[in-house]
């Protein structure tokens, strides 16, 4: 499963902060999450342009009979450096620079506590991804986990008048074309927060439109850590687990013949609540019981395939929410939900709840 970051003959066109990405085409690893000045600068470290690559437009021509003959109403869209053609556009196409689109970013996020953490371009160039950290601003702290719960604020762009501009949330960072591709399609689902910025007109406006779309994501991330806060409130048993909450997860029929697999999850899952490393120190709660559930479908989920790069994709798929294990995830959800009266609440894309009062 090939991460397609673009390359140059100076590397990959790529950035990322402390944690090295899934792939190993990294253009550079660095130290902290930067400002949009610092991804430019960094990613020049071995050379050229980097990130901070300038596009323009050009007149487009058609070849008739022999005869190159201008279309007046196209633009061709191409990287000034290497004269690389990305695209065609309408006349009124208006090139958002790299460096600019970043800034735009940042002025989004209007704080100097979220910095980038990913950058990079993919395919020939043309089209881009940037992650940035909100954790400083809506850091979600879990009672009992040590383990520490990210927002992201990502965008994406490209440079061949297919795509505006995108801006919205996600609980990853973009890392590669494969990611970018997942978050463009988790943004197109009804009630995610996304806003866009087009090739045309005030861009000013556009940005103070994007924080009017985007600004009450931050109390809905903090919101969802309330939800995961009031779950690890809930102590919960291995017997209330492997009797009550597994069976309903993880229904057998009677008439079933064949039901090994089934209850191989339901013991992968039942060890994984008591034996899990990742979970050394998190209490017997509902929110334990959760995270088991999430594990088994992240990590040990039996993938029916031998093939390599199929299982990849697969774990790729359940990692970014989509396929059989996510759904597996969130029925685990709806089943703690329920039984411990959290009542669901939908804010853009961000899952909370509050607790029901009782009668």
């Amino acid at each position: 499963m090939p991460a397609n970051i673009a390359k140059d003959k100076y590397g990959y066109l790529s950035i990322y902060a402390d944690e090295k990405p899934w792939h190993p085409e990294v253009g550079a690893i660095v130290l902290g999450a930067m400002t949009a000045e610092q991804v430019i600068s960094k990613s020049r470290a071995k050379g050229g342009k980097g990130l901070g690559f300038i596009v323009d437009t050009a007149p487009a021509y058609a070849k008739v009979g022999g005869r190159f003959i201008e279309a007046p109403d196209q633009r061709a869209i191409y990287r000034v450096d290497t004269k690389d053609v990305f695209g065609f556009a309408t006349a009124d196409y208006k090139p958002l620079q790299n460096a600019d689109n970043l800034r735009t970013l940042e002025a989004v996020a209007k704080t100097k506590q979220a910095g980038f953490i990913s950058a990079g371009a993919i395919g020939n160039g043309s089209r881009l991804f940037a992650t940035m950290d909100l954790s400083k601003l809506a850091d979600i702290v879990i009672p009992g986990d040590p383990s520490k719960n990210k927002a992201m604020l990502c965008a994406t762009w490209s440079h061949d008048g297919k795509e505006a501009f995108r801006i919205g949330f996600w609980n990853r960072r973009i890392e590669c074309a494969n990611m970018r591709a997942m978050w463009l399609a988790s943004q197109d689902k009804p009630g995610a927060l996304t806003a866009r910025i087009i090739h045309t007109g005030d861009i000013k406006a556009q940005t103070e439109e994007a924080r009017r779309i985007l600004g009450f994501a931050v109390s809905a991330i903090k919101d969802y850590g309330k939800v995961m806060s009031q779950l690890a409130e809930i102590a919960v048993s291995q017997k209330w687990l492997d009797d009550e909450f597994l069976p309903l997860l993880i229904p057998i029929p009677q008439e079933m013949e064949r039901t090994a697999g089934r209850e191989e999850a339901r013991s992968a899952i039942s060890h994984l609540y008591a034996k899990s490393k990742s979970l050394n120190g998190v209490p017997a709660t509902a929110y334990r019981a959760l995270q088991a559930v999430d594990e088994y479908a992240d990590h040990f989920r039996p993938m029916r395939s031998n093939d390599s790069e199929v299982i990849a994709a697969r774990r790729m798929r359940t990692l970014l929410g989509e396929g059989p294990a996510a759904s597996l995830k969130d029925m685990a959800m709806q089943l703690l939900r329920e039984q411990f009266e959290l009542v669901p609440v939908k804010v853009g894309n961000v899952l909370t709840a509050t607790k029901a009062a009782k009668n």
